[in-house]
């Protein structure tokens, strides 16, 4: 009888492939919880003030209070106004814009230090009817920097 075995050369390859795909493998499924990628949504403070005239309503919102700066582009704006859901980006209205919808006009004018929502920044909006809730929105993460509602 005679017994082959592995050659040497070819165990230590072996070993050593064996050794790479497990740390491979380890690399793959343990980094994941040592990230620091983690994003959160920043929160603002808002000064609302509201005038109430004959035929429209007028919002002045103030930005008093936001840790850090976001491009316009990246916050939505949600307003409900006689149960209608008017929501859009920030970037779409600036510098000014006006909507018709579902019977409700509205005229909004965003004043911003280059494009960015930050603290100092103020939104006009002159409305048909009055505002029961309004939301800025973080785009990355679909969550709200800030809300407002009319009873607050």
């Amino acid at each position: 009888m005679h017994d082959k075995a592995v050659s040497p050369i070819i165990a230590t390859i072996l070993l050593i492939a064996i050794t790479v795909t497990l740390a491979a493998t380890f690399y793959t499924e343990v980094t994941p919880y040592f990230t620091q990628n983690q994003y959160f949504t920043p929160q603002a403070q808002i000064q609302v003030i509201s005038e109430n005239h004959t035929s429209d309503y007028r919002y002045y919102i103030y930005v008093s209070y936001f840790p850090e700066s976001l491009p316009i582009r990246e916050v939505d704006i949600s307003i409900i106004s006689n149960g209608t859901d008017i929501s859009t980006n920030l970037a779409s209205i600036y510098p000014s814009s006006v909507f018709n919808t579902s019977g409700i006009s509205m005229n909004m004018t965003i004043y911003t230090e280059g494009q960015e929502f930050n603290a100092g920044s103020y939104i006009f909006i002159n409305i048909s009817s009055p505002i029961s809730y309004l939301a800025f929105v973080d785009v990355a993460t679909g969550s709200n920097i800030v809300t407002f509602s009319s009873g607050q």
